[in-house]
């Protein structure tokens, strides 16, 4: 008997660690969203914990420098200055095209029939990417992307075949001047139109 209290005791001991620690890291992981108006009116605990704010990066207020970015965030009548410290996103393979605050790496791209474009994001914004022009996303038959993919920080997306010759348009339905001219050529290499 006394064997099998200590080893319910032991257990017991095990579970309610497990559960404090479970409970600890979902109260740090947890992130809480505001406007820039809300900022002002945190008090005490709430100033500490970790946050996203929305708002518009004032136009002309990007600086870069090895390692931090400044800029401004802008809304509701309120400005923000932001100091973003960290390492610099991954530069985007050779052949691939990068994105950065608003734009992409490229205006143009050109694509043999039958290839694929493989998409990084390469800057430390958020970009909503899809087939359109201006940040509007539209439904296009020929443009080997269904409806439009979130892209974080260091994300990768690879299209499908452009299996169409002609000039297509992706765009970011966050950044409404981010648009790429996807000029696909055709395949003259094999009779089945399709390069490898």
């Amino acid at each position: 008997m006394k064997k099998q209290a200590k080893f319910g005791i032991g257990i017991g001991i095990i579970v309610v660690s497990m559960a404090s620690l479970a409970w600890l890291g979902y109260g740090e992981s947890k992130t809480y969203y505001h406007t820039l108006a809300e900022l002002d009116t945190l008090k005490g605990v709430a100033t500490k914990q970790h946050m996203r704010v929305g708002g518009t990066v004032q136009a002309g207020s990007i600086h870069r420098m090895t390692g931090r970015v400044d800029f401004v965030l802008e809304g509701e009548g309120k400005v923000l200055p932001v100091s973003y410290v960290g390492a610099d996103p991954a530069a985007p393979p050779a052949g691939a095209v990068g994105m950065d605050h608003e734009v992409f790496a490229s205006d143009v791209v050109t694509v043999r029939q039958g290839q694929t474009l493989e998409l990084v994001n390469s800057s430390r914004w958020a970009h909503t990417i899809g087939p359109g022009q201006y940040g509007h996303i539209v439904d296009a038959s020929n443009v080997p992307i269904a409806g439009y993919h979130l892209m974080e920080t260091n994300s990768v997306y690879t299209t499908g075949k452009w299996n169409t010759p002609g000039t297509y348009y992706l765009t970011c339905s966050v950044h409404n001047l981010m648009t790429i001219k996807v000029v696909v050529t055709a395949c003259t290499c094999c009779s089945n139109g399709s390069c490898k």
